[in-house]
């Protein structure tokens, strides 16, 4: 299975899991005259993961918003791809930086747990960032590489 079949069967068994909390609350919340409490949290973290998995998805899908290629149609073929290349390290720096930065965060929050389920860390949510970032780090290299080989550059 590949590393875009991972993410995407991630992605699609947290949204059940939001799914099934989500329904599971409101019966709670209408039988019973309370809900899952910790739900809230837990539920905006999932959707966190989402949000950056998915995100880490579309870039192996290359999905992205990006610089239209018609505005480098123009040039030479070998500045055409010299423009791919400095797009694509662009994103490459950005994303070491997200990675890094996206760690330290994690690493900060660390000892800080949850209000309403003191045993689970804040980490648990802040740590989509540099896990995606780093999936986003990946795809734009191979990006790069097939780029740099003047390989097609289908979706």
């Amino acid at each position: 299975m590949s590393v875009t079949r991972m993410i995407e069967h991630a992605v699609g068994a947290i949204l059940v899991l939001l799914l099934v909390g989500g329904m599971a609350n409101i019966l709670l919340r209408l039988t019973e005259g309370g809900g899952l409490i910790w739900f809230n949290d837990v539920s905006r973290y999932l959707l966190v993961w989402v949000t950056f998995l998915g995100a880490a998805a579309a870039s192996f899908h290359r999905a992205h918003i990006t610089v239209n290629e018609e505005i480098v149609a123009g040039l030479s073929p070998g500045l055409r791809r010299l423009a791919r290349l400095l797009r694509q390290a662009v994103v490459i720096l950005f994303l070491l930086v997200v990675v890094y930065e996206g760690t330290r965060l994690t690493l900060q929050v660390s000892k800080q747990s949850f209000l309403t389920i003191r045993w689970l860390s804040l980490s648990f949510g802040y740590v989509a960032l540099p896990i995606s970032a780093a999936l986003m780090l990946a795809a734009a290299v191979l990006w790069a590489v097939r780029d740099a080989r003047g390989e097609e550059r289908g979706r």
